[in-house]
């Protein structure tokens, strides 16, 4: 259970470097200047996951499941068909443990953070921010999604 204490790590590539690992994988883009960037994911156990991918994997998990139409699962699915959402998520990844976890402590999020922010401006990484997992702190949902 995820805890108020708990946080991600929310990595904004370039766009020229985010297209390229959502196309290939972080692991199998080639581009050297992705090296440093590698380097401390895998000294954390760690490798990015795209967030628009997370909106589908949701999307697509419900339905197979027959979970019931929700605010939450039309706004996903309203997201994954979005061209506006997709511009504005294509390039935003969340570090993701080996064991496929994206939240853990806070602690260990801003430490992975730090290092990553060394990278800011050097061509891949524009922006890393730490989301704290405080439902409070999460954006609401708008309120035509909960209209019938």
């Amino acid at each position: 259970m995820t805890r108020k204490t708990d946080a991600r790590v929310v990595v904004v590539l370039t766009e020229a470097f985010a297209k390229a690992v959502n196309q290939n994988g972080l692991q199998y883009s080639r581009g050297r200047k992705l090296s440093p960037l590698k380097k401390i994911l895998s000294s954390e156990q760690a490798t990015l996951t795209n967030v628009m991918r997370d909106f589908e994997y949701y999307v697509q998990s419900s339905d197979a499941h027959g979970a019931a139409e929700s605010p939450i699962i039309a706004w996903s699915r309203d997201a994954t068909t979005s061209e506006r959402a997709k511009a504005y998520y294509g390039a935003k990844f969340v570090v993701t443990l080996a064991a496929g976890t994206k939240v853990m402590p806070a602690k260990q999020a801003k430490a992975i953070a730090k290092k990553i922010a060394e990278l800011k401006n050097q061509g891949v990484v524009q922006d890393v921010r730490v989301d704290a997992m405080d439902p409070a702190k999460n954006p609401p949902i708008p309120a035509r999604y909960f209209r019938k």
